[in-house]
């Protein structure tokens, strides 16, 4: 009997740990007006890294590199961008033709102080874990708390900001992993009211933009194993 307790109890001890469950954004659904006026669907791959997303009727894919950073975006098989580093840094992107695969055009993309730049054309300010900070060319300064945001496990990708329509990650919140409290644009604060659920999720965004519109996010969520961080 003894050795049998032994016996279980050191199988216990070598047994592995269990798995890690995060909370990873499955559907953003945006209202404005009371009015649904957008939908974002997401799906990931073992690392936990958006490699699709389905915006209504458009789909948007992702590709990745071995250290988690984006280098490759499609949407709907017709634009194609890649986007190539030193570093951490963004420091070429190429635009494919999306049907043969060919780079149609290298663009030069640099880096200062935080600020990335294409042609001497502001494009965003990020800050050192990659959340967005600023688009100059809009002027709006974003605002963010200590809790987590919506998507707390995301590894953030700046080259999210330089993709076409760039509001979408105003949209999808892929901005930062903190909570976005609003932002300042043209001299003026819009907040945001963040709901939470009893584990701590953010379910519901309200905001009332500059121009007096009403807009709601519903989030939801789904359970997946975290893995070690790629960075």
């Amino acid at each position: 009997m003894l050795a049998s307790t032994l016996s279980l109890s050191c199988s216990k001890d070598d047994s592995s740990p269990e798995p890690q469950i995060g909370y990873f954004v499955k559907k953003i659904t945006v209202s404005k007006a009371g009015e649904e006026y957008m939908k974002i669907d997401f799906r990931y791959d073992n690392n936990n890294s958006i490699i699709e997303q389905v915006v209504d009727t458009d789909t948007i894919k992702y590709a990745y590199n071995g250290r988690g950073q984006l280098t490759g975006y499609r949407f709907n098989d017709e634009d194609s961008y890649r986007f190539e580093y030193t570093g951490n840094i963004i420091t070429k992107i190429l635009e494919h033709d999306s049907q043969t695969d060919e780079v149609e055009d290298e663009i030069p993309v640099t880096f200062s102080n935080g600020t990335y730049s294409i042609n001497g054309d502001t494009i965003c300010k990020v800050g050192d874990r990659g959340q967005l900070l600023e688009l100059p060319d809009d002027d709006i300064v974003f605002s963010y708390g200590e809790e987590a945001g919506v998507h707390r496990h995301l590894t953030l990708n700046p080259a999210r900001y330089f993709l076409p329509g760039g509001e979408s990650m105003v949209y999808d919140l892929t901005l930062s992993n903190k909570e976005l409290l609003g932002w300042e644009q043209e001299g003026s604060e819009v907040s945001m009211e963040n709901q939470r659920n009893e584990q701590g999720l953010i379910t519901t965004i309200r905001v009332t933009t500059l121009y007096d519109k009403e807009f709601q996010w519903d989030i939801e969520y789904e359970e997946r194993e975290l893995v070690r961080s790629l960075n």
